[in-house]
């Protein structure tokens, strides 16, 4: 079991990868592999959500940050808590997650344009690869919209 096997699994940079839901077992190869902060984006209680994740992450060493995206209502302020959360990792290697990695595409590529260098391009790559990746949940208008918002948001301030 590997960091890489996640579901959506997709690695940003050295220093910052992203995907799925872990398993427990996941979570402990990412320790073994020098992972020390996990960043969660999905709520607790969530279909296929880890019970008792912060627990679970706490026992193995984790530095824990809980963003509770609600799926049909992200808010702008959910980006500045993740903005906040990558601030305190500092140069930690951190593992960004929600369900399927959709919450997390939506705003680590917004991060990356306004943090990382990224053009909105390679922002839009991520986010198309990990989208398409389950037909069913393909890019919808509260997403779009929402994507929308915080890059604009982060451009202006």
């Amino acid at each position: 079991m590997a960091v890489k096997d996640i579901f959506n699994f997709a690695p940003i940079n050295e220093r910052i990868s992203t995907g799925g839901q872990p398993t427990p077992e996941q979570f402990e190869a990412a320790r073994d592999e020098g992972y020390t902060a996990v960043i969660n984006l999905a709520p607790s209680g969530e279909d296929n959500a880890l019970e008792g994740e912060e627990d679970l992450l706490n026992s193995l060493g984790f530095d824990y940050f809980h963003i509770p995206m609600v799926w049909n209502d992200p808010k702008p302020e959910e980006f500045t808590a993740f903005c906040a959360a990558m601030e305190k990792v500092g140069n930690k290697k951190v593992l960004v997650h929600c369900i399927a990695n959709y919450r997390v595409s939506a705003v680590i590529s917004s991060y990356a344009i306004k943090n990382l260098g990224w053009s909105v391009e390679q922002a839009d790559g991520l986010v198309t690869k990990l989208w398409t990746s389950i037909p069913e949940y393909s890019m919808n208008d509260t997403w779009q919209s929402y994507i929308d918002t915080i890059r604009r948001d982060s451009a202006d301030g």
